[in-house]
């Protein structure tokens, strides 16, 4: 007997396909089908899947094969229902640089659950309690299920936004090996490789079974200057021709190949108005046309160049174990265990270390003669260098992280047709950074301040504990000066160490209830514990604030929390074969949750379905859903970095912002014509907070699904969700915190209390972007799914499509201030429509498909007048992925293809208030590897 899963209409209509989309059809089954009542995502009830009123949608073990990614997050991302989540294209300099988050309806990693077989996992994440999926062996992974909207009832908190659920393999039966590799056709970089081998058998007289997956993948770096698009840095400026609001000159505008002259790789100096470097000789430097701001950065010329470090993708090797045994005790009780571990080794490179203003006196033996005669020419003592430090060598972050879980119970039937599940749950994951090349800023200063020797005459550091120390003389003047010893003086590796443990007790009963005149009620009953602990340990170096990229201490931390919860669900049909209702049911769920950090919650949700007629069927969904904050939002310690954008009242951009900025400058104390000596950068120091509340959410969905007689392999469905999130745990970028204290209509607003500034020089200080409840976090939209196949010849044409329509994503950060609002919806991070038109064909033992990816236009800031920024609007971008797969026998596969075949590169472009190499490329919907060609086979013994 066929084993059928109705989740999805390609079960019945596209069958031979990768057919994944939302609806199930909603005719019978032949007689020689069997329907397995499963328990679908989204429910803990057990049915088939066309009976659910929540739209589920389903990646299944053929298309993650033939993707061409070994990582289950790159398959995902391409749904038009996910956000921008994080994954090795966009995880540079981040915490959780090599993880894998999802993002539903772009509304945060922390508001979508990620579960494995219907249960929970350790958090990945040293930011929130996302679960990474690159710890997922694509090997094991049977199907993705995927729903949005809010579950919080059924599943807990960080169900806000919806769960991915990934269904792993069971009872397999044999020995399977498969390989795959990719390469991009531009040439070097983002090379990947992986190997998997499963391994299944019944035991014991077919009592029981096991099922083993083990991976092993590897991504090689993709480095901004390896592609054309981004071997230039591009920045945003204030433009310097401006001459005010409504004048039809774009208030900011694009540079490529932009440099910052003031840190260039061989130190820059000023005397008598002249800019210097010393590179070989000294000669004046050659700044770009135009200079901006003075002497920070400009179009062309010397200077530091960010595409030398940027990085688009990072290198990247995991290794993954997963165990799956199940073993019948009896007629009635069955044991089962799973168990996983994973092992991630990802390096992140970056930039070097960078000085705007070093003291370097005229008595420095290291000071080369030209320069020495310079000074003496003009009469100066001393000289401000700034410098890239490229001699003491790019700092290069390697984490390894560990994550294990291991699940064991028991699962039974009682009288009656009820179901019992009972099991214990403990996962851990850890995280080890070590950061190499990390300057010791003490033992910099040292270095640098050089006086010869009284007795030998040679150059000596000027501290007689330094020189003690080991101190090396360093010249910062003039490129590569640093010998390896000083490198060894200045330079530490620092370490970091972070775990994360869950420990989970469950215990779930479904089954029938009571009879009605439409059929039987269905519930479901259960209590679970979790506790969740969090244990952060920094360098003693970094502690102290004296590592470079370290600017701030951050003090250890161990905080937990635990969570004890009830739950019931219930369906009930109402109507069945009657004239306008061949089926009508409700569903209705509740959840109590009891925290010791925020005391108790309840979340609930009601759903109808009603089947109109063979051709209809209508859906409904009201949550309401509750997140409660996560460890690193409530107890995070202080992380401080150096940003860097201009400060809105300095004289040259006081004009570029809200009406009111110029009095509210006043207003701070400010004086008139007020010129920022900073460079304008800024310490910034990030942190949780104690004091936040539960998040609280109302999600509404509501579809209908086609299937008409007339054509009886057709299915359409259309559905509308809304989702409004009130007292979201947000944090609000540090430039944004900076512009909006000025920009709104007073300073009495939520953000200049976030921002200090000298009393005296008026200078930003500080600039706290400590975790809150803001107001309001919205979103709203439209799916469209649609699908058809039809015989041609001797094989079947099949059509899929998925496309969303994102009509709403905002964030109101003070409900009583109209200016606090951030709109984000027809943004490059938030375009209105995504879609997916996906065209296979499949005959014999041949399978061929083409998906037409479709990013819609979009815009850098939609919130800026029409001369905000000269490169605001972003086209439109198709991207062709054409793959193939041959059965050459029952037991060898080979499958491969061409993702993005016509070769589409990202926009260049960046956002307005950034003045960092940020390529949209590397951090949004956008591809970066260029045309990548993959391959793969498989073969079953």
């Amino acid at each position: 007997m066929p084993r059928i899963i109705l989740l999805t209409t390609s079960a019945l209509m596209l069958a031979g396909t990768n057919a994944q989309a939302q609806e199930p059809s909603a005719q019978e089954p032949s007689d020689s089908e069997v329907l397995e009542e499963i328990t679908v995502t989204g429910s803990r009830l057990a049915r088939t899947g066309y009976d659910t009123p929540v739209p589920i949608s389903v990646i299944g073990e053929n298309e993650i094969d033939e993707s061409g990614f070994s990582n289950i997050y790159d398959v995902l991302k391409y749904s038009p229902s996910l956000g921008i989540g994080l994954g090795s294209s966009n995880g540079n300099f981040s915490a959780d640089a090599g993880a894998s988050f999802a993002n539903l309806r772009g509304l945060g990693t922390s508001r979508t659950l990620v579960l494995v077989d219907g249960r929970r996992r350790v958090s990945g994440s040293s930011e929130s309690s996302a679960v990474d999926l690159s710890t997922i062996p694509a090997a094991m992974i049977d199907r993705v299920e995927t729903i949005t909207g809010g579950a919080s009832a059924v599943y807990g908190a960080d169900a806000v936004t919806g769960v991915v659920n990934i269904i792993l393999k069971k009872d397999f039966d044999g020995v399977e090996v498969r390989v795959d590799a990719g390469q991009s056709t531009d040439g070097s970089g983002g090379e990947r490789v992986a190997a998997e081998l499963l391994v299944g058998s019944p035991f014991d007289g077919g009592k029981g079974s096991f099922t083993a997956g083990f991976s092993h993948s590897q991504e090689d770096p993709l480095m901004g200057f390896q592609r054309e698009f981004s071997e230039l840095p591009i920045f945003a400026f204030t433009n310097p021709d401006n001459t005010g609001p409504n004048d039809g000159i774009f208030d900011q505008i694009h540079y490529d190949d932009n440099r910052f002259p003031n840190t260039h790789y061989g130190g820059t100096f000023r005397v008598g108005g002249v800019h210097y470097t010393v590179d070989p000789g000294l000669r004046e430097v050659r700044n770009g046309s135009p200079l901006l701001f003075g002497f920070l950065a400009s179009d062309g010329g010397d200077g530091f160049d960010g595409a030398e470090f940027s990085q688009l993708r990072m290198e990247q090797e995991t290794r993954s174990t997963l165990l799956n045994v199940n073993y019948s005790l009896n007629d009635k009780v069955r044991l089962f265990l799973e168990s996983g571990f994973t092992n991630t080794v990802v390096v992140d490179r970056s930039q070097p270390s960078f000085d705007f203003a070093l003291p370097l006196l005229r008595e420095n033996p290291l000071l080369p003669a030209d320069v020495q005669a310079l000074m003496d020419a003009e009469g100066v003592t001393d000289l401000a260098i700034g410098r890239t430090n490229v001699d003491l060598g790019i700092v290069v972050n390697d984490r390894e992280r560990n994550s294990w879980t291991v699940v064991t119970g028991l699962e039974g039937d009682l009288p009656n047709g009820w179901s019992w599940t009972a099991s214990y749950q403990q996962g851990q994951y850890t995280s080890s950074e070590r950061k190499s090349n990390s300057r010791v800023n003490s033992r910099f200063l040292n270095a640098i301040d050089v006086v010869s020797d009284p007795l030998s005459g040679e150059p000596v550091c000027r501290d007689v504990a330094a020189r003690a120390a080991g101190c090396v003389p360093l010249s910062i003047l003039g490129r590569d000066q640093a010998t390896p010893e000083a490198r060894a003086y200045i330079n530490v590796t620092a370490q970091r160490s972070l775990e994360n443990k869950q420990e989970v007790y469950s215990a779930i009963f479904n089954g029938p209830g009571f009879s009605l005149p439409a059929g039987p009620s269905q519930f479901a009953a259960g209590v679970e514990h979790r506790t969740e602990e969090l244990s952060f340990s920094d360098d003693p170096l970094g502690q102290s604030g004296d590592l470079f990229f370290l600017s701030a201490g951050v003090p250890n931390i161990d905080a937990d929390f635990d969570v004890t919860e009830a739950f019931f669900e219930a369906l009930v049909p109402l109507l069945s074969d009657k004239a306008a209702a061949q089926d009508l049911s409700v569903e209705a769920a509740v959840r109590y949750s009891d925290y010791d950090t925020i005391g108790d919650t309840t979340a609930w949700k009601v759903g109808l379905n009603w089947q109109i007629n063979d051709s209809a069927r209508f859906r409904l969904i009201r949550s309401d859903s509750v997140r409660a904050p996560n460890l690193i939002e409530l107890f995070g310690p202080g992380v401080g970095a150096l940003l860097i954008f201009p400060d809105p009242c300095d004289l040259s951009v006081i004009d570029n912002g809200s009406p009111t900025r110029e009095a509210n400058c006043l207003a701070l104390g400010m004086p008139d014509g007020y010129e920022d000596t900073t460079l304008s950068t800024y310490p910034v120091v990030t942190s949780g907070n104690p004091g936040l509340t539960e998040e609280t959410s109302e999600s509404w969905t509501a579809g209908i699904v086609f299937t008409p007689a007339f054509a009886d392999r057709l299915s359409v469905s259309v559905d509308y969700w809304n989702i409004d999130i009130e007292d979201a745990v947000s944090t609000i970028d540090a430039s944004q915190i900076l512009n909006r204290c000025v920009d709104s209509a007073s300073i009495n607003n939520p953000f200049c209390p976030l921002v200090t500034r000298d009393p005296t020089l008026f200078e930003v200080t500080q600039i706290d972007v400590r975790n809150i409840n803001v107001g309001s976090l919205t979103a709203s939209g439209i799916d469209i799914q649609a699908e058809y196949s039809l015989d041609i010849g001797n094989g079947k044409l099949g059509f899929r499509l998925l496309a969303t329509y994102l009509n709403d994503n905002e964030e109101q950060i003070d409900v009583s201030d109209p200016s606090s609002l951030n709109i984000n919806v027809g943004e490059v991070q938030n375009p209105e429509w995504r879609g997916t038109l996906t065209t296979r064909y499949d005959t014999g033992a041949l399978g061929v498909s083409l998906a037409a990816r479709y990013v819609g236009n979009a815009k850098v800031d939609v919130q800026l007048s029409d001369e905000g920024l000269d490169r605001n609007d972003v086209s439109s971008r198709l991207y062709l992925d054409l793959t193939a797969a041959y059965d050459f026998t029952d037991r060898l596969q080979v499958s491969g293809g061409i993702n993005n075949l016509t070769q589409q590169d990202p926009p260049k472009v960046v956002g307005a208030d950034l003045l960092n190499p940020i390529f949209i490329g590397a951090n949004g919907h956008y591809e970066n590897l260029g045309r990548y060609l993959h391959l793969a086979a498989k073969y079953k013994f």
